[in-house]
């Protein structure tokens, strides 16, 4: 069965590879030849400089530079860089976005990574501003088409339920000037990563272009769904009827057991990014068991993307007898055939994990 359920998602994960790949477009934006004027210049000096970046001083420099096709783009990506005699000195990756109504400026560093994130938009330009550059020096641009979010979380789901249950510089040349270039990127894949990258005209003993920097972006929607592993705090539990001895008789047991949901939100969430999220989403579960219809759960859940805290209604399903009472002498097999099942309510209290903060966690660990 484990070999069976492998292969089968290794055959899975071969096709869809096979068919990202196949949906994969480049693009190239040649080096920065076109001077910057005087005040275009000082604000390239001071978005360099200054932390955080000056929103001001990134909109006068893009009006100083690609008034078309950035100020019709949603997005700009931005990237700001001084060469020295050993290459780039200094530098920066910043991206101008119009997804909330209004304009605001994202820095990237490793502390973040959320700075690259493009919220699903087919509306991306790029903007290079280069001082003191080497000639020949270009953009390549690769955009790679990549699974939905959500999708990706639900494959992990399913397979997670069975374990669930049990660079050498150059000299730099040019008059340090300022120079600038732009293009509109033509995304026809969304969601997607894009990615930019900044080649060298010098090639390797392969023939192969040597990478001066690089930046991925990652270009997915907000979504109205995910899924997610409910963990129940408040202990369940219900009687069992048995006659192993000839005579009807009760016990206890505890049907507390782990919960597969689906997550529905009214307003669209990012689900990759650290975020409260203090508007209710509504969940829909069964049990994570070898009968998930013996628990079905409808609850709200509020907290932050990482993990929530859900209370709602559990229907739980019971097995009683219908005619005979605890204590009538009766064999199993006459128990069994007179038992009926009905669904019991119960108030639920628990936390809500989504799947891909247990697979991050999980692929850290290795």
């Amino acid at each position: 069965m484990w070999k069976t359920r492998i292969i089968r998602f290794a055959t899975c994960t071969l096709l869809s590879s096979t068919y990202l790949l196949a949906q994969r477009q480049s693009e190239t934006l040649l080096e920065p030849k076109v001077a910057l004027a005087a005040s275009g210049d000082s604000a390239a000096e001071l978005l360099l400089s200054s932390t955080p970046v000056s929103l001001r001083a990134l909109r006068h420099l893009v009006a100083a530079t690609c008034a078309y096709p950035c100020e019709q783009s949603q997005y700009t990506i931005v990237h700001l860089a001084r060469w020295g005699e050993k290459g780039i000195e200094a530098q920066k990756w910043l991206l101008l976005a119009r997804d909330t109504g209004s304009l605001s400026i994202r820095e990237w560093s490793p502390r973040n990574a959320a700075a690259a994130r493009i919220f699903g938009s087919r509306d991306v330009a790029l903007l290079s501003v280069q001082k003191n550059s080497i000639p020949g020096i270009e953009y390549r641009i690769d955009i790679a088409r990549k699974e939905a979010a959500p999708i990706t979380s639900l494959k992990a789901l399913l397979e997670l339920a069975p374990i669930l249950k049990g660079l050498d510089g150059q000299p730099a040349g040019g008059s340090g000037v300022w120079k600038f270039s732009s293009t509109r990127i033509n995304v026809e894949h969304v969601p997607s990563d894009i990615e930019v990258r900044l080649m060298s005209p010098i090639v390797n003993q392969s023939g192969v272009a040597t990478e001066l920097a690089k930046q991925t972006f990652d270009n997915e929607s907000k979504y109205h769904w995910d899924v997610s592993v409910g963990v129940p705090v408040t202990r369940v539990s219900q009687l069992e009827y048995v006659a192993a001895d000839g005579v009807v008789r009760t016990r206890e047991i505890d049907k507390q057991s782990l919960t597969a949901f689906l997550n529905l939100h009214l307003i669209p969430v990012d689900t990759k990014a650290m975020r409260w999220r203090l508007f209710p989403s509504l969940l829909l579960g069964t049990a994570l068991s070898s009968r998930p219809l013996d628990r079905l759960v409808t609850a709200l859940a509020i907290g932050t993307s990482a993990a929530q805290l859900y209370a709602g209604v559990a229907f739980e399903r019971v097995d009683q007898p219908q005619t005979l009472a605890t204590g009538a002498p009766a064999t199993e097999a006459v128990l069994q055939s007179d038992l009926r099942s009905r669904y019991k309510r119960n108030f639920i209290v628990g936390l809500n994990v989504p799947v891909r903060q247990i697979v991050d966690r999980l692929a850290a660990q290795k």
